[in-house]
């Protein structure tokens, strides 16, 4: 498949129509370490140059990613092309572009954190020093090897804000300049890649088109016919309207018909896994046309201040207000909301809209700067603490101390150091409370533009995890007596469908037979492995026992951030029914 990137040189320069399809039409071989050491002197490599990439093919990764991860998702894509895995840091940007190159008929080859290299950069002071720097990927392509750097688009802005010397952006292409300076004086082409022109629909269907492909699924000759023809009486049609109109036909020959370039459809703009929506053509000209504006869905909104929309309080004061004027009321207060209507029409705005958060009052601070750092110096030394007092005892120490130091200091009331507890950060307060998974869990939601789109197929995506239960089951009964003892249980549950796969109880402590067992109670109950499985730091579910097994059955791996539940909520949750 040929890719859309600017950054290099490497990637298609093609448009977005090419995105139209899935231009792979069979299942690529495995290409070995030997295969890539034995395609290094087609290169014409410098010395040094070989060096790096000979070393990188026959070395372990450099490092182990993730292990430092607050709010990302890190962990290993098991590659059919490579037949062994590449490790991750984040789901939503390098592991996008190892499922694109994946496809991509220019990338033969791909590992992870090669060998690290010294920099000459300027540190937070200015002071220029020598700095270990080791990239994300090396990319052995059919012309060319290339070193990559993979950030999000969030964190580049914040790295050249930082850093505007080292991180660059030229007409949206980024640059690392140390990195590429040192690469390219060994011979090497050095790139960043964000993630800001990925889309997540076609990631999720490139994920779909890829299970199909190493599934090997072939279509019968005489469906495929079918399709064509119901396909050559109507310009478009959905998927949803062939598996209706086509008997015998499947959402895999439909799919493997978009993989021979047969079928035509849109994945960047609709998921193949939802029918209705997502329409398919003989030819991209004819998909254009269906996809003209009227046929595409609404952009989704950015966040907008509460000013343009108030909250449900704030609406209801402005409707009362709006009720008092219409009620023919003559008063002093009326006579200003009616001033307040007559300047936002003005201002083109609504009556409603005039009357929301109107400033009232005199909104110069009525606190001292000395009484305001007396209560900001107690929020921190007393309030924010491990012992976690309620805001009633806080203030009330707060009071008594500044009583006995017989200051001038004017306190405030409990209200107003309430307040001033609530305009902290919720994160930063609830961490220093309750700690690390307290903070996490009062850390504000990530964007909506920004997730990660859920799985969208069975068994695409699994959760784990293991729980205690609360209840006592006899075990042994001896001299009258009953011993009992709490099982654990080991639960997988499916993202997509939010159902039970499989389950494995025990009265011993979770361990690798625990996890072996459930491997085995889903592939018997389903007939087949999950693509993902995700789950917590646990100590089991992070050994090379665990991790090797599922490299062995090609299924993918990843972890939450540590004290995190909410990235396992799948899991979290049913173990909370229970």
């Amino acid at each position: 498949m040929k890719l859309t990137n600017s950054n290099s040189r490497m990637l298609s320069d093609q448009g977005r129509d090419e995105h139209l399809h899935s231009s792979t039409a069979a299942v690529r071989p495995v290409v070995t370490t030997e295969d890539l050491v034995a395609r290094l002197p087609n290169y014409g490599l410098s010395p040094a140059a070989f060096e790096y990439a000979y070393q990188a093919l026959i070395s372990e990764p450099s490092r182990g990613v993730g292990q430092f991860a607050t709010k990302s998702v890190c962990g290993m894509f098991s590659s059919p092309s490579q037949g062994l895995t590449l490790q991750y840091e984040s789901r939503t940007a390098e592991l996008v572009w190892l499922v694109r190159w994946e496809l991509d008929s220019n990338v033969v080859g791909c590992r992870d954190q090669p060998p690290m290299i010294d920099l000459r950069k300027a540190d937070k002071n200015g002071v220029v020093k020598t700095t270990g720097y080791t990239p994300d990927f090396i990319l052995f392509c059919i012309n060319e090897i290339v070193v990559v750097e993979v950030k999000t688009e969030s964190n580049l802005q914040s790295l050249s804000e930082k850093y505007p010397e080292q991180w660059v952006e030229d007409n949206g292409v980024w640059r690392y300049c140390p990195a590429q300076q040192s690469f390219s004086e060994m011979g090497l082409t050095h790139i960043v890649l964000s993630g800001a022109e990925l889309e997540q629909v076609e990631t999720c269907n490139l994920k779909t088109l890829g299970q199909v492909l190493r599934f090997g699924h072939k279509v019968n000759s005489k469906l495929r016919a079918k399709v064509i023809s119901t396909l050559e009486e109507t310009a478009w049609l959905s998927i949803a309207d062939i598996l209706d109109r086509v008997p015998g036909v499947t959402n895999a020959d439909i799919f493997e018909l978009l993989i021979e370039s047969v079928l035509f459809a849109d994945i960047t703009l609709h998921l193949l896994t939802e029918p209705n929506s997502c329409l398919l053509a003989l030819d991209k000209e004819t998909l254009k046309i269906a996809h003209d504006d009227n046929w595409q869905a609404p952009v989704v909104p950015s966040p907008v201040s509460c000013m343009k929309v108030p909250d449900r309080e704030e609406m209801a004061k402005a409707l009362k207000r709006l009720e008092r004027v219409k009620s023919g009321e003559k008063s002093r207060q009326v006579r200003r909301h009616k001033q307040r209507i007559r300047e936002g029409r003005l201002r083109g705005l609504s009556p409603l809209q005039s009357l929301v958060a109107p400033k009232l009052g005199n909104p110069t601070p009525k606190i001292s700067p000395e009484a305001k750092a007396a209560v900001e110096e107690h929020i921190q030394s007393i309030y924010m603490t491990e012992n976690e007092p309620t805001i009633l005892d806080a203030w009330t120490d707060y009071k008594m101390e500044l009583q006995e130091g017989s200051s001038n200091i004017r306190i405030v009331c409990r209200k107003t150091y309430q307040e001033m507890v609530e305009m902290k950060d919720p994160e930063e307060v609830a961490k220093a409370r309750g700690g690390k998974r307290e903070g996490n869990a009062a850390a504000a939601r990530t964007s909506v533009l920004t997730r990660a789109l859920i799985a969208q197929r069975a068994l695409e995506r699994v959760s784990i995890d293991h729980c205690l239960l609360k209840i006592q089951v006899p075990v042994v009964e001896s001299g009258g007596k009953q011993y009992c003892k709490r099982p654990w249980l080991t639960a997988a549950v499916d993202d997509a469908t939010d159902k039970w796969l499989a389950f494995f109880l025990s009265f011993v402590a979770p361990s690798k037979r625990s996890l072996s067992m459930l491997l085995r109670n889903c592939a018997r109950e389903h007939g087949r492995l999950p693509e993902t499985i995700h789950s917590d730091r646990g100590a089991d579910l992070r050994s090379k026992f665990w991790v090797s097994v599922l490299a062995h059955y090609e299924i993918n791996v990843d972890w939450s951030p540590a004290g995190h539940s909410r990235f396992n909520a799948e899991a979290e949750r049913l173990n909370k029914q229970i």
